[in-house]
């Protein structure tokens, strides 16, 4: 495989539109780009795990800025980007799922009447949309329902609070927010919440996942999860908001009442 051409791959990825954020992650993972004649290839441990169709005349235009590139091409990248980290999701991070999470939950302080206000001042209020919708929202279950109605696969599930299966069939999680790309379910018990993530589009929501905080995502099995240990209410809720609020929309369900999961799922 001949390299035509050594672009520094901060430029080269950021030129196609790849999030700052993504870049580093694709660093710190050991993962290097290579420009050859007719691609750009991502490399792991002396692997192709990745590549985009690209010939090298037009990556360098790119990435000196002589050309834009197309949203085909944007697309493509980002897709392999996704598929890059996802080659790689257990390599080196330097801030841990857990970390990431539980300093996203933390309160603000606030230091004088100047500052702005705490975060739980900020936070959705149950039964308010999570962000805006164009489609019909799902229906809600009551809480008897949730107990009473038979789990399904998550990527099947319609209804917020639906009771769905993990990765055993033993395991319940309860739909938290969901459209027709992805579904979100959680369980939480005290001082645990777990996460899960399974959609249709979940390939091409990689990076998504790792910068929402996700550290397992099968991309052989189509699903993400995560496990955070928490020690309040509170810090379970912005933990949960922030996951949310971190994957593309727009949601087809009403912001969740975490309260009416703790404790029910197995």
């Amino acid at each position: 495989m001949a390299v035509i051409k050594k672009i520094p791959q901060d430029t080269l990825l950021m030129s196609f539109g790849v999030a700052g954020d993504a870049v580093a992650k694709v660093a710190e993972h050991g993962i290097q780009t290579q420009v050859t004649p007719s691609k750009i290839v991502f490399v792991l441990d002396g692997e192709v795990v990745a590549n985009v169709p690209v010939a090298h005349d037009v990556a360098s235009k790119i990435a000196d800025g002589t050309m834009v590139p197309s949203d085909k091409i944007k697309a493509l990248m980002a897709s392999a980007v996704g598929k890059a980290l996802a080659s790689a999701p257990d390599k080196a991070q330097p801030v841990s799922t857990l970390d990431y999470l539980k300093n996203k939950a933390k309160p603000v302080t606030q230091k004088t009447v100047k500052t702005a206000p705490v975060v739980e001042e900020a936070t959705p209020k149950p039964g308010i949309a999570v962000n805006s919708t164009d489609g019909p929202v799902w229906p809600m279950l009551l809480s008897h329902e949730m107990v009473s109605m038979a789990p399904v696969k998550l990527r099947d599930a319609t209804s917020l609070y639906q009771p769905v299966t993990g990765t055993s069939d033993h395991s319940k999680y309860f739909v938290v927010a969901g459209n027709e790309q992805v579904r979100v379910a959680a369980r939480y018990k005290i001082g645990s919440l777990s996460i899960r993530v399974e959609g249709p589009d979940l390939q091409q929501m990689t990076i998504d996942l790792y910068n929402a905080g996700f550290d397992s995502v099968k991309k052989d099995k189509d699903y993400a999860s995560v496990h955070v240990q928490v020690d309040s209410d509170i810090e379970a809720r912005r933990a949960l908001y922030t996951v949310i609020g971190a994957l593309p929309g727009p949601w087809r369900t009403l912001c969740p009442d975490l309260a009416r999961l703790k404790g029910k799922g197995l």
